[in-house]
């Protein structure tokens, strides 16, 4: 009879305890790789956003949310108005 012969395998043994956490290992690991990864873009986005903001400050010209502002350097305002006002042609009579 094959139901009852005295032949039969014992049940295999349960999962030992590092094969049960052996994929949750994996997950942290590539949670892991991945957080680093995004550190150190991040970490470049910001230092290439600062030295571009550094040679456009050299160059005079401010970025702000509104928009770019372009400054003189070392100019005072009377000073530009007397270098502007020779460039008018004076009235003739």
């Amino acid at each position: 009879m094959a139901w009852g012969s005295a032949s039969s395998k014992p049940p295999p043994p349960p999962p030992s305890t590092l094969v049960k956490i052996l994929p949750l290992l994996v997950l942290f690991f590539v949670l892991a790789v991945f957080a680093v990864i995004g550190y150190h873009v991040y970490c470049t986005a910001n230092d290439i956003t600062n030295a571009a903001g550094k040679k456009l400050e050299d160059k005079q010209i401010l970025l702000s949310r509104d928009g770019a502002k372009v400054t003189v350097k070392h100019v005072e305002d009377e000073k530009y108005v007397d270098r502007t006002q020779r460039w008018v042609p004076e009235p003739v009579m």
